[in-house]
């Protein structure tokens, strides 16, 4: 059974919007794949589009990592979030990460992010997990508002990268 999260609407009359693993809409998983290429192809070593459909294909079993979460407007897919077993191969002993967040840029600044953050996170303490970690090139004080703690930062992938991790209480999630 996978889980599913309402994220309420930020204004009067906008329906809400729901967060669903990627097996309840693998239909849309060749959109994912453009989105993630799209937003991170720049980097070192980054996968091709056939690659990430590939990729994203190998999730679709609930309640495990590696795993996508799409948050979807009625039946469109608006963005996304996964859940994965190592992100950074630097240090693999850490696991899991949360990694491909992602939000269109018309539905940017609306909370809906931290929504995605926060159902990963979730998600990963629902496993059984009790750290989480991430890296980022540019949203670190975006993860810092959220609960997330620098671990370090150094050059990965071709870009300076700022490693975090949040510690995981599955009743205090911050908005």
């Amino acid at each position: 059974m996978s889980s599913v999260s309402h994220v309420p609407p930020t204004a009067p009359g906008r329906v809400p919007i729901r967060i669903v693993h990627i097996a309840d809409a693998p239909q849309i998983i060749p959109l994912l794949a453009e989105w993630h290429h799209r937003q991170w192809g720049h980097l070192a070593r980054a996968r091709t589009v056939p690659e990430r459909i590939a990729h994203l294909q190998e999730q679709t079993t609930p309640g495990r990592a590696p795993a996508t979460y799409v948050a979807m407007l009625e039946d469109t897919p608006i963005g996304c979030a996964s859940l994965v077993v190592n992100d950074m191969a630097i240090v693999p002993d850490w696991t899991p990460w949360i990694a491909a967040v992602y939000v269109e840029p018309s539905h940017r600044h609306q909370g809906l992010g931290a929504a995605l953050v926060n159902h990963v996170t979730a998600e990963a303490a629902a496993q059984g997990y009790r750290r989480l970690y991430l890296y980022t090139h540019d949203r670190m004080a975006f993860y810092q508002r959220l609960g997330w703690e620098v671990l370090f930062r150094r050059a990965y992938r071709g870009d300076m990268m700022t490693a975090m991790a949040r510690d995981l209480h599955p009743t205090r999630l911050i908005v």
